[in-house]
Formats: C-alpha cells, sequence, structure tokens
C-alpha cells in the first residue's frame, strides 16, 4: 500500500523467548565488537568492514526486537531500553560508516594541499559527532545493564529465566557490586 503507514504487529513473548532475543542481542558480533570500540577503530578500514557486514543482520534482529514484547510486565521498561540500545547501535553504525563514505568522496574530488586544509576542517566535526554516537548508545547499554541489575535485586525468578550468558551476568554483578560500594553506611 503506497502511502499507508505500516504497522507491525506486535507479539508478547513468554519470558523465556524474549531472553533468548535478549541473549541474541548482547551476543551479536557488532553489539559486542561496538562495547569496546571507540572512534579509531571505527574510523579505520578493518573496522568498518566489521560495522558494514554486522549491519544487515544485526538490522534483521533490531525488527524483531520491535515487533515483540515481554509478556512480563516486569521487563517492559528493560524491553524499552533494550530497543533504544538497538537504534543507538544502528545510528552509531550509520555515522561510522557515513564519515567514511564523506571522505572518500572528498579524496576523489580534490587532491594534495587543498585536501589536507579541507580535512582539517571536515575531519574534527566528523570525528566529534562519531563519538558523540558512540558515546550515547555506551549509555544506553549501561542503562540497560543497570536496568538488568535491578531487575536481578527485585525479581530474581523473573532474571533466571531470561538464562543470560555468564558474561552478561558478570557485568551485571559489577554494576551490582559498584552500587552497593557507592551506598553511604
Amino acid at each position: 500500500m503506497e502511502g499507508a503507514a505500516m504497522t507491525r504487529e506486535i507479539v508478547d513473548r513468554p519470558i523465556d523467548e524474549w531472553g533468548a532475543l535478549l541473549r541474541a542481542f548482547l551476543s551479536h558480533d557488532l553489539v559486542r565488537f561496538l562495547a569496546a570500540a571507540h572512534v579509531e577503530i571505527l574510523s579505520d578500514p578493518d573496522g568498518l568492514l566489521v560495522l558494514e557486514e554486522g549491519l544487515r543482520p544485526f538490522v534483521e534482529l533490531k525488527v524483531e526486537l520491535e515487533s515483540t514484547r515481554p509478556h512480563a510486565d516486569e521487563l517492559q521498561a528493560i524491553h524499552d531500553e533494550l530497543t533504544q540500545y538497538a537504534k543507538r547501535v544502528v545510528n552509531t553504525v550509520h555515522v561510522a560508516i557515513l564519515n567514511s563514505i564523506e571522505a572518500n568522496k572528498e579524496s576523489k574530488r580534490i587532491a594534495g594541499e587543498p585536501l589536507r586544509l579541507l580535512r582539517a576542517q571536515t575531519e574534527p566535526r566528523r570525528r566529534l559527532h562519531l563519538e558523540w554516537q558512540l558515546n550515547r548508545m555506551q549509555e544506553a547499554r549501561l542503562q540497560l545493564l543497570r536496568s538488568l541489575a535491578q531487575l536481578d535485586e527485585t525479581n530474581r525468578d523473573t532474571f533466571e529465566q531470561l538464562n543470560l550468558t555468564t558474561e552478561v551476568i558478570s557485568h551485571i554483578a559489577l554494576i551490582n557490586s559498584l552500587k552497593k560500594e557507592s551506598m553511604p553506611r
């Protein structure tokens, strides 16, 4: 239907099925790569190759996440944070790839000293924009992990049904221990 807004049917998932989507997301190669990435890596040709190869399967997973929701009410906020994190991942990858395309176009149009002068003006802006997107994505990741840590403390049964990986559980345990250390005694 041209011009008509497309609506997706939202599917309620049992906790264990939604947990499988969460695990697939957190263990996705692109998500794992970006969790440890910095601007230089995302500007490097090898880093860009990882982003380009990982984007399509990641977007498929993102669409599946957006078309589902957990059946349990206590997971709704976490689901919202997960979809926000997924959007931030796509935005970060988009900016990194776009920066590369812009730099390549500049190289094809201009050479020598004029290119160096142009890059002195454009590179800081591109770098800042990518750094900003990367920071927003990392903050979304941290917020998701904090919420999972909160779920671990408040609703252990639901948390255990998610069947998270040892790596994710260790991140959550670290957040819980840091939270306890920062509490006034």
